[in-house]
């Protein structure tokens, strides 16, 4: 078994100009140490998240949809753009050396206000995909409320589970995921099956997990509190269907007024754990989970105006001395200059 260490994922996250963003047919793909990742012309999705080439997703990867579901009584799935009921292609445009990858609609579906986009980039220094989301209010003379709401596909008897916020109400018509287990955690296990079921709840700390046989994948997410929440829905949501379960986490509930956008970041790591420790209520589980969460600079609620350039005091070398370039001293710092806004 290979075993990867700190060292080497810094000298193949960009840092050192080794591992770019690079295009593999209407598709791109990027490879550091035990991580590769291929994003879909489709959506402009991730459809791999590779660890030590095993791929963590289920069927279909990881969506990105507007809430509140409600918004979109009778027209569910929503607009062009955001699922693969209403797909549209996406196009790709690198940053300067290729570290920074921005997925944006080729065409805007008709009928609607909202314009997805998504941006990738890989934080060497935590080993983590990094994605921030974007929705733009494209309307000229209409305010619209939105959340980000991120939808991951992962096998349908993953076992997962997050720190429990409390239970929440909403109306939902479908019956209920049951928790394998409640301590001061929410822990469920997937089941195979044709039956659909959907679980809600607030979290803490801002992360959900998920584990198939032992390798532990972590999404890390800005805390919102319920008084943020879209209406009907949480900031933690499980969603049950033969073949997948969904791991979702949402963002604030958010006023965009004409031309704004919101931005969402979150973020993706994994580790191999002792399969001893994988069954619901493992403390070991839970402290895995949690310092790959704590890896991670603080987050930030959707936000409607553009990022600040980073502030760079003197230059900023790499652990072998080597000055690093402008992109490579973002990585460092766990941060990312954004692109204007589409």
């Amino acid at each position: 078994m290979k075993i990867w260490t700190r060292s080497a994922l810094l000298l193949c996250a960009g840092l050192a100009g080794a591992a770019k963003w690079t295009p593999s047919g209407t598709d791109w793909t990027f490879t550091c140490g035990p991580v590769t990742v291929k994003v879909e012309q489709a959506l402009g999705r991730v459809i791999e998240y590779q660890w030590r080439g095993r791929n963590l997703l289920g069927t279909d990867g990881s969506m990105f949809y507007p809430g509140p579901q409600q918004a979109f009584p009778n027209t569910w799935p929503p607009p062009a753009g955001f699922t693969l009921d209403n797909a549209v292609n996406f196009g790709f445009t690198p940053n300067a050396d290729s570290t920074v990858l921005l997925a944006r609609p080729t065409q805007v579906g008709s009928g609607t206000i909202y314009l997805p986009w998504r941006k990738y980039s890989y934080d060497s220094l935590s080993g983590s995909l990094v994605t921030e989301y974007g929705i733009k209010n494209t309307s000229t003379d209409s305010t619209a409320k939105v959340s980000p709401w991120e939808v991951t596909r992962v096998p349908p008897t993953s076992l997962l589970f997050f720190p429990d916020g409390g239970a929440v109400s909403v109306t939902f018509s479908m019956s209920a995921i049951v928790p394998a287990k409640l301590d001061s955690f929410v822990w469920i296990q997937g089941k195979s099956g044709n039956s659909q079921a959907k679980y809600f709840r607030d979290g803490k700390e801002g992360w959900l997990a998920q584990i198939n046989d032992s390798i532990l994948f972590v999404k890390s997410f800005p805390e919102i509190g319920p008084g943020s929440f879209a209406p009907n829905e949480s900031e933690v949501e499980l969603y049950q269907e033969s073949g997948f379960i969904e791991m979702e986490d949402q963002g604030a509930y958010t006023t965009l007024g004409p031309g704004d956008s919101l931005s969402w970041t979150v973020r993706w790591q994994s580790k191999a754990v002792p399969r001893a420790s994988v069954t619901a209520g493992s403390r070991a589980l839970v402290d895995s989970a949690r310092a790959l969460a704590a890896l991670k600079p603080s987050g930030t609620l959707p936000r409607t105006v553009a990022r600040p350039a980073p502030i760079l005091v003197g230059p900023r070398v790499d652990p072998l001395g080597r000055v690093l370039s402008p992109s490579g001293q973002a990585l460092l710092r766990g941060r990312l200059q954004s692109a204007p806004l589409p």
